[in-house]
């Protein structure tokens, strides 16, 4: 039987280290497929300014491309704020075509930690988002990742909350169930404690398990070199994006 084709998500509020982490995890190799992201698009296909028309065209790009590759049964990577339902009926798209979907969901403490990651990022030459609007989203997006955690196949809750330092896996889940939780850590993580609340508490023991506590395990200790990929521009973390689109 041949293997399942592979759909990699990350879920979060705007400017919550996204894209650097997905950009780590392609330099690295931990993760293969083709990034598809509306904004990428905007500013490497199209080298056009941001404004509604040039937005909405570069999305329609993207949802015709990731349908394309979903069609095809190719590994796909996206980023989104899952802040819509059409995130939600997206999943259930993928796995209907029977994608093996593995959702990072990453957060902050406070939406004040993710204002004033934008605030640089748009110093670096990044897109801005209105403080109301992020706020909001993150809102809909910590209700719809409770939705979706039932119906994706891993689910990992990770933590950016410390500027300048790695992104930490605090819990994973698979088919709903809690299979890797990380105990051993020096920061104070609750936001995703709500998230959970009524998770079964009882660890998964499946065939999946140890494969999926190895692939939790690489990325922590992958992580050893974030600094490599702080240390980059925000031009040469497209860079490696885009070699993936």
């Amino acid at each position: 039987m041949p293997s399942r084709p592979n759909a990699f998500i990350f879920a979060g509020a705007n400017a919550s280290g996204k894209s650097t982490f997905i950009s780590h995890l392609i330099k690295d190799n931990i993760i293969d497929g083709e990034y598809v992201n509306p904004d990428l698009i905007l500013k490497m296909e199209l080298k056009a300014e941001e404004n509604i028309e040039n937005y909405t065209k570069a999305f329609k790009i993207a949802e015709e491309r990731r349908y394309k590759l979903v069609k095809n049964k190719k590994n796909i990577i996206l980023e989104t704020v899952f802040s819509t339902e059409e995130k939600i009926d997206f999943v259930k798209h993928l796995k209907e075509e029977g994608y093996h979907v593995t959702v990072f969901f990453t957060g902050t403490e406070s939406p004040h930690i993710n204002a004033t990651y934008l605030m640089q990022r748009v110093l670096n030459g990044g897109h801005d988002v209105p403080l109301r609007k992020l706020i909001s989203r993150r809102e809909r997006g910590f209700k719809n990742i409770v939705v979706a955690s039932s119906i994706v196949d891993c689910l990992i809750y990770v933590d950016n909350s410390i500027a300048n330092s790695p992104p930490l896996i605090v819990l994973s889940l698979y088919s709903g169930k809690k299979c890797f939780e990380n105990i051993n850590f020096d920061r104070n993580v609750s936001w995703y404690k709500p998230l959970i609340s009524k998770i079964d508490s009882v660890v998964l023991e499946s065939d999946m398990l140890e494969k999926h506590i190895s692939f939790c395990n690489i990325i922590q200790e992958s992580v050893q070199t974030f600094s490599d990929t702080l240390d980059k521009t925000y031009d040469e973390k497209n860079i490696i994006l885009s070699g993936n689109s």
